[in-house]
């Protein structure tokens, strides 16, 4: 019976007003994708293990949640990524579909991680995957669109960090080392740890220019331009430049998007080195510690469901949004209803025509179908910060008219009940302008 009481580990319940927060956020999102030319998918939840595993990189492999089959005996998981769901079934069901496909979501995905701050074993993410193109204005949407997104949740304070993987890949070709120093310098880099980059030159016996690319890694940071001119000087390899040279075609795009205000180029960012082939980025916000979206170009993952082709994406953690957002002081708690429909009528029938017209109307109606007073009333439609209160009946409302209660101001007006739904829809327009 304790257990009754408890859920696992890693997992909440949303109670009403922070569902409505989420699923404002996830609508606001899902707006900027589908105006951008994005059709929604929804994924299973969970899936045979091994029609997704040849997406799932080591990383997520042992951080997933499994079980059998009852049925066919086959290990089933817990979507851990919607992004390889989206590649095999792209491979597969939509493998004729002219390409490129623009696809996007907003689900929840589970990992067997440590809960901390920002980060449970359920979470919910937002995103989208553009399948077909391979050029730096499709990398350059995707940037240009979690910016977008972004700002319209209204997040005020964020920033991209954007990077190119091939750049550091061609770094590693430069330096030649062996497979354990570059896990070694990678490491490093990512610390921003000039002392052991040092450390690994000394061992590894580097020449002075090599010596002087890896201890510049650390300091590549800032705007685009500063930055490409002060690398394109230390590298020599086709692969470093050709990696450059595509990300000055990237950000010239993100420019012409008018977002390049938030913008950071960082060339330590390298996360997920061993998935993503060329633009990556992620997003960062001074109200929160960690990241709160991310994404990149992954080339080589469709080729792995049997159907190669270029590939890139984002996805926005919803949760840290809204902790961001909430630590910014800018969500406002969303109500459940408009009006709240009081009644202290026998005729029933009514204030049940009354609340469907209102509803008609585009308005959302709760009717207040507990027996007790108007005071008791009004105070209930203040707590749920409901903003108007509509009084059908009793002391001082005539016949045909309506008692109308701005419940934040306590103003009553009496207003004729067709003329209902024009009164509202008039004064919300007026006062959320």
């Amino acid at each position: 019976m304790a257990l009754m009481h408890e859920i696992p580990k890693g997992v909440k319940v949303l109670l009403p007003e922070v569902a409505a927060k989420k699923r404002w956020v996830e609508e606001q999102l899902l707006g900027v994708f589908t105006r951008w030319g994005f059709q929604e998918v929804v994924t299973p939840t969970f899936e045979f293990f091994d029609a997704i595993a040849p997406g799932l990189g080591s990383e997520w492999r042992d951080k997933t949640f499994t079980m059998i089959d009852r049925e066919s005996g086959n290990l089933l998981v817990l979507r851990p990524d919607i992004t390889p769901q989206i590649a095999r079934f792209a491979s597969t069901l939509l493998k004729d579909r002219p390409r490129p496909l623009r696809l996007c979501y907003a689900s929840s995905v589970f990992r067997y991680v440590e809960p901390q701050a920002g980060r449970a074993r359920e979470f919910f993410q937002a995103g989208v995957e553009l399948l077909g193109l391979d050029s730096p204005e499709a990398d350059a949407e995707m940037i240009a669109m979690a910016v977008e997104g972004l700002m319209a949740v209204g997040l005020d304070d964020f920033h991209l960090s954007v990077s190119d993987i091939d750049f550091f890949s061609g770094v590693l070709e430069e330096l030649g080392v062996s497979a354990a120093v570059e896990v070694e310098i990678r490491q490093a880099v990512q610390r921003r740890d000039r002392s052991a980059l040092e450390e690994s030159s000394r061992r590894e016996k580097l020449e002075a220019r090599q010596t002087g690319l890896l201890l510049e890694l650390p300091g590549l940071v800032g705007s685009g331009r500063e930055v490409l001119d002060k690398v394109l000087p230390l590298v020599g390899t086709p692969r470093c430049r050709a990696a450059l040279e595509t990300l000055s075609r990237i950000l010239k795009f993100v420019d012409a998007y008018g977002v390049s205000d938030h913008i950071t180029v960082d060339l330590c960012e390298i996360r997920g080195f061993d998935y993503y082939t060329g633009m990556v980025f992620e997003g960062f916000t001074p109200h929160l510690g960690y990241e709160i979206c991310g994404g990149g170009r992954y080339d080589r993952l469709l080729e792995k469901f049997g159907a190669p082709a270029p590939a890139t994406g984002f996805a926005i953690d919803v949760e840290r949004v809204l902790l961001a957002l909430e630590r910014q002081g800018d969500l406002a708690l969303p109500s459940g209803a408009d009006v709240l429909l009081i009644e202290f009528r026998s005729r029933k029938g009514e204030a049940v025509r009354v609340a469907r017209n209102l509803r008609g109307c585009g308005l959302r109606v709760a009717r207040d179908i507990i027996r007790r007073d108007l005071e008791g009333s009004v105070a209930y439609a203040r707590t749920f910060q409901i903003p108007w209160a509509v009084i059908l009946g009793g002391n001082g409302v005539s016949e045909g008219l309506a008692k109308v209660v701005e419940v934040a101001r306590g103003v009553e007006s009496s207003v004729e009940i067709s003329r209902l739904a024009e009164f509202l829809q008039e004064r919300m327009g007026r006062s959320s302008s």
